[in-house]
C-alpha cells in the first residue's frame, strides 16, 4: 500500500538533483512518509548547504560503502526506510545511463520498496506511465489499487523481477 513511514531519497549533485528532491518530497508527502536525504559520502558542510537550499528541514543521512549503491543501501537499511527514491539519470562523468549502474543495483538489492524517477522535474507533473517490478508470488492487488486511486497514472506496466 502507499502508506510509507520513512522514505529516503538518494541524491548526488547531478544537474537534476533539485528536481529529484522536489519529486521525492511530493511523493513522500502524498504517501504520508517522512523524507530523508541519503548521500553516498562522509558528512560535508558544503554539500549540506546545497541540500538545505532545496529542502531546508529534511534530515540528511550520509551513507558509507565501497560503492555509491552500497552506501545508499546501507543508509536505507540503517535508518529503516521503507521506501527508497532515486533518479534514473545519466551520469555527469559519462554517457552511461544511471539505470545501468547505481539504479540497477538498487533495483536488484534494495530490501525496501524502490521508486526510480527517470525524468524528474522541479514541478511534478501527473504520472503518465508507471512501471512496477514485483517478485513472483507477491500479492500486489491492494498496492496497485492504492496506486491507481492516489496517483491516477494513464498506464501501468508490471514486471516480474526474479524467477
Amino acid at each position: 500500500m502507499l502508506n510509507y513511514q520513512r522514505a529516503g531519497v538518494a541524491s548526488n549533485f547531478s544537474p537534476t538533483f533539485a528536481a529529484v528532491l522536489a519529486e521525492a518530497n511530493a511523493f513522500a508527502t502524498l504517501c504520508g512518509a517522512a523524507l530523508e536525504i541519503i548521500h553516498a559520502s562522509e558528512q560535508d558542510p558544503e554539500k549540506e548547504i546545497r541540500f538545505r537550499a532545496v529542502l531546508p528541514d529534511c534530515p540528511i543521512r550520509w551513507g558509507q560503502g565501497t560503492t555509491p549503491s552500497e552506501a545508499i543501501l546501507n543508509a536505507a537499511k540503517n535508518y529503516h526506510h521503507d521506501l527508497l527514491i532515486a533518479g534514473a539519470l545519466r551520469s555527469e562523468v559519462s554517457e552511461q545511463p544511471f539505470t545501468n549502474g547505481v539504479a540497477r543495483e538498487l533495483l536488484n538489492q534494495a530490501t525496501c520498496d524502490l521508486l526510480l524517477l527517470p525524468h524528474p522535474r522541479d514541478e511534478p507533473v501527473p504520472l503518465q506511465h508507471v512501471v512496477f517490478a514485483f517478485d513472483p508470488g507477491i500479492a500486489c492487488a491492494d498496492f496497485l489499487r492504492d496506486v491507481v486511486r492516489k496517483l491516477r497514472p494513464d498506464r501501468i506496466t508490471l514486471v516480474v523481477t526474479k524467477t
